[in-house]
């Protein structure tokens, strides 16, 4: 199996991830990255920020059904399709703009799954996003 050594290697592309990603290869390191999901974490792909979305609409209808009879006439109804609609075109290009953003820093980025196998090495079957030039 090829070896490759890094400064820094990353598992995950979280939130956390990509401000450490960012301030080494900033500083010069060599850094990978290695994640088997899309690149942007839970946090911005599964969880934090689109929950958002569907928090502010629930909210919203609460409110407005506490004002029924005060003001308006009926509450909103939700419109699930529009409101999905709306918090993918959130998350569309969040996993291309973060593997172009690393490229641009000179982070090496895998796709796959890392385990930690020893004091200073990581294994993994990842493959290569876009080899650098």
């Amino acid at each position: 199996m090829p070896t490759q050594p890094f400064d820094t290697i990353v598992i995950g592309s979280g939130t956390s991830a990509y401000y450490c990603i960012t301030a080494l290869a900033k500083a010069g390191q060599s850094v990978a990255v290695v994640d088997e999901r899309p690149y942007g974490g839970t946090c911005a792909l599964r969880g934090c920020q689109p929950k958002k979305y569907l928090v502010a609409n629930a909210e919203a209808r609460a409110m407005a059904h506490h004002l029924e009879g005060s003001g308006l006439s009926a509450a909103p109804q939700t419109n699930w399709e529009a409101l999905h609609s709306l918090k993918n075109a959130f998350l569309d290009g969040i996993p291309e703009g973060e593997v172009e953003e690393f490229e641009k820093l000179g982070v090496q980025n895998f796709f796959g799954r890392a385990t930690l196998s020893g004091p200073n090495t990581v294994t993994s079957m990842a493959i290569l996003l876009k080899p650098r030039t």
